[in-house]
C-alpha cells in the first residue's frame, strides 16, 4: 500500500502528489502490545483490518458490527447493496463517531517505514530506520501530507529539464550531489534548444518581414495602378463631356444658319 504526500515541505523538492489511501489501516502499524490493546473491537468485518472512517452496521438481522467506510462502500456497490454480514437486503448503517475517536487515538508507526522494513527483511538487508514517527492515527495524515516524512517519494527538481529520477526525500541531497554532471548537461542541452528556437524564431520573423515588404510593394503598385485608372477615367469623362458640348453647339449653330 503506497502513501504519498500532497504538500511539499521543502520548496526545492517536488513531491509526488497522490491522495492518501481510504483503505483500512494495517494492524501491523500498531506500536502498542496487541495482546493488551482492544484493537480487535475496531476490526473491519469486511477486510479484517483496523477500520478507517469506521461505520457501524445496525441491521435487525444481526448484532452490531464495525466496518471501514470505504470497504462498506465498495462492498455495497459490488453486491447490490446487500449486507456484508449475511447477505440480506436493506443494509442499515451509521457513522461510528465514538469508535472513530477511539481508533484515532491508537498509536502507530510510519507506514512508509514499515513497508521499507518489510522490504529489507525480505531481501535479507540490514534494517535501516529512516522515519522515527510514532504517534496517534489522527496525526498520521499530517505526517504524510506535510512532507515531513523522509520516506516520501519525490521527483527531481530538474524534472522539467529532463531528469526523470525519483527518490525518497532523505535521498534528495545525495541525488543532487551525485547527479551534478548530468544536471549540468541537461541544463546545457536545454539552453541550446532555447537558442536554436530563438534563431528559428528570428529567421521566421525575417521571412515574415520579407513577405510583408513584398505585399506592401504589391499594394503600393496596385494603388498607383488604381490612381492611374481613376485619372484615365476622369480624362475620358471630361473628353466625353466636351464632345457632347461640341455636338450640342454644332447642332445649335446649324439650326440657326438654316433659319437665316
Amino acid at each position: 500500500m503506497a502513501f504519498f504526500i500532497d504538500t511539499p515541505a521543502d520548496p526545492s523538492t517536488t513531491e509526488i502528489q497522490s491522495p492518501l489511501t481510504l483503505e483500512c489501516y494495517d494492524t501491523k502499524w500498531l506500536t502498542e502490545d496487541k495482546q493488551n490493546s482492544n484493537w480487535k473491537d475496531y476490526e473491519c468485518k469486511i477486510c479484517n483490518r483496523l477500520s478507517n472512517s469506521a461505520v457501524e452496521l445496525r441491521c435487525n438481522q444481526h448484532k452490531p458490527f464495525i466496518v471501514g467506510g470505504q470497504c462498506l462502500k465498495n462492498y455495497l456497490q459490488k453486491n447490490k447493496q446487500k449486507c456484508p454480514v449475511n447477505g440480506h437486503a436493506k443494509c442499515e448503517y451509521s457513522p461510528g463517531g465514538y469508535v472513530r475517536t477511539l481508533i484515532d487515538r491508537l498509536v502507530v508507526c510510519c507506514p512508509l517505514q514499515y513497508e521499507q522494513s518489510q522490504l529489507r527483511q525480505s531481501q535479507n538487508e540490514p534494517l535501516k530506520i529512516m522515519c522515527k514517527f510514532k504517534g496517534e492515527i489522527r496525526e498520521l495524515q499530517e505526517h504524510l501530507r506535510q512532507g515531513v516524512c523522509p520516506l516520501s517519494l519525490c521527483k527531481c527538481e530538474y524534472e522539467e529539464f529532463g531528469c526523470r529520477e525519483q527518490m525518497f526525500k532523505y535521498q534528495f541531497s545525495e541525488h543532487r550531489q551525485s547527479f551534478q554532471g548530468q544536471h549540468l548537461q541537461l541544463l546545457i542541452r536545454f539552453i541550446r534548444v532555447l537558442q536554436q528556437q530563438n534563431i528559428q524564431l528570428q529567421e521566421d520573423a525575417i521571412t515574415k518581414q520579407q513577405l510583408l515588404d513584398l505585399l506592401q510593394k504589391k499594394l503600393e503598385a496596385k494603388e498607383k495602378e488604381f490612381d492611374r485608372y481613376q485619372s484615365e477615367q476622369l480624362v475620358a469623362t471630361q473628353v466625353e463631356r466636351m464632345i457632347h458640348l461640341l455636338n450640342t453647339f454644332c447642332c445649335c449653330w446649324t439650326g440657326c444658319g438654316s433659319q437665316e
